[in-house]
């Protein structure tokens, strides 16, 4: 079995892969289109220090604790910078890393460790220029392009959307305001800004694939462009008296859509049509928040369940879950309050878009139908699968669950706006995991972009 990119190596030589390579152009050309909208204010009012690179002037500086100030490395214990963690061998590297990752091959890691408060300052500070202006206006822009929304209404409803979520999650944000220097409200509409159409939700494929003593799991985040021009990364959230928990996806989020544990638990969602009512005195979290609470608090795959049992959703998501080592994994399949769940077979297969695994729909006539909706990749999943002949060893290693994820009809290619945007496989058996990112300009991330290995902490 092919074991995936990286071999034997450790992650942060798999991260650092190529930096020394990345041109000065890849940069300058990622900032100059975050600043195209407001010419002439790619460096902030008040930036200490500025760095020339790729004919744009880019105020890169955070003030105490940036690199680009005075140099500061792997010294503050809330994880304010760690240039080492990403293979970083300079100053220009590092600011390459951060503001220009869509560009690498790997993705930066970052640990953010202590009380929500002080985690998020650091986060705010790692963060800095994408959290300010222009970059942070020139982004909702982008998005609202994308999806729509009232650009009018956006902070008072991303307010009342912050407000609905826990207090520790609040402290978070409001120090990423601090480490950044901008306002609350600021932060909550750069967080909120890609769900603030209620007509629009993330589409994602998925696949979980078990055989004797392994399982693996695949899957495709669908989403829109423009929240690449962020970059993606690896976060690690070690909130005290919780169990510490990586996420990986698009950088500057502080909730989960893919991520692990240090229990072992692997959790990925995808949206899903829900219409029935939450019942009275249950808690509601928003989806991506609720799947952070649960990686935070649930062990196993059984105590998963039972969260997903007592608490509700602003609306609904499949869950998909497995245990490092287990052999164990399960697919929930959630309305706001109810949800059913789906075992895998011991020597299964199942494909899991946007749709119900309770209803089956046949194939339509190639040019009937939208070619990349629910139904259309769930079948070309099944069909790719079914070349396999099951049981096959091709389905239970990273090349073959990463070969799937690129299939015709499976990576979503087409829509102006939403592309396969990033690309995930994780091994159950070893808890491995591999992260593949596409790029604003619409590359989808499975067949078009370089695979990496994520260095998971604990393993």
């Amino acid at each position: 079995m092919r074991a995936g990119p990286g071999g034997e190596r450790g992650a942060a030589e798999e991260f650092g892969n190529g930096l020394g390579e990345i041109g000065r152009q890849d940069l300058g050309a990622v900032i100059e289109a975050w600043c195209r909208a407001t010419p002439g204010r790619a460096a902030a009012a008040g930036d200490s220090a500025f760095v020339e690179d790729g004919g744009v002037q880019t105020g890169l500086c955070e003030g105490p604790g940036c690199c680009c100030a005075c140099g500061a490395g792997a010294e503050d214990g809330y994880g304010r910078w760690h240039p080492w963690w990403f293979g970083a061998e300079s100053v220009t590297d590092d600011l390459r890393v951060r503001l220009g990752a869509v560009a690498l091959s790997g993705m930066p890691l970052v640990e953010l460790p202590g009380p929500p408060g002080d985690a998020g300052v650091a986060h705010g500070e790692w963060l800095g220029a994408m959290l300010q202006e222009p970059f942070r206006e020139v982004y909702i822009e982008r998005v609202r392009e994308a999806v729509g929304f009232d650009a009018a209404g956006l902070g008072a409803r991303a307010s009342v959307w912050a407000a609905s979520l826990g207090s520790h999650v609040r402290e978070e944000i409001e120090g990423m305001a601090r480490g950044a220097g901008v306002g609350a409200n600021d932060v909550e509409r750069f967080l909120f800004a890609d769900i603030a159409s209620p007509n629009a939700w993330p589409l994602c494929s998925s696949l979980v694939s078990n055989g004797p003593g392994c399982g693996w799991i695949g899957r495709n985040c669908d989403w829109l462009t423009p929240t690449l021009l962020r970059g993606t990364a690896g976060v690690v959230h070690r909130t005290p008296h919780r169990i510490p928990v990586l996420a990986v996806g698009i950088a500057g989020d502080i909730d989960v859509d893919t991520g692990v544990n240090a229990e072992g638990l692997w959790l990925h969602l995808h949206t899903l049509h829900a219409t029935d009512e939450v019942a009275e005195g249950r808690p509601v979290m928003s989806w991506l928040f609720w799947a952070r609470e649960a990686l935070e608090t649930c062990a196993t795959v059984d105590e998963l369940e039972r969260f997903i049992g007592s608490t509700a959703r602003d609306r609904g998501v499949f869950a998909i879950a497995a245990e490092t080592g287990a052999d164990r994994s399960a697919v929930f399949e959630c309305g706001r309050g109810v949800y059913a769940r789906h075992d895998v077979e011991a020597d299964g297969t199942l494909c899991v878009t946007n749709h119900s695994l309770g209803k089956t729909y046949p194939p339509r006539p190639k040019g009937v139908g939208n070619e990349s909706g629910t139904i259309a990749r769930r079948h070309a999943m099944e069909a790719k699968v079914a070349e396999s002949g099951r049981p096959a060893d091709w389905l239970l290693d990273w090349d073959g669950v990463s070969r799937v994820l690129a299939a015709d009809g499976v990576e979503m290619r087409t829509p102006r706006w939403i592309r396969t945007i990033y690309s995930a496989v994780f091994d159950a058996a070893s808890g491995r995991l591999w992260f593949a990112a596409g790029t604003p300009e619409g590359t989808p991330a499975a067949s078009g972009r370089g695979w990496s290995e994520v260095r998971v902490p604990w393993r």
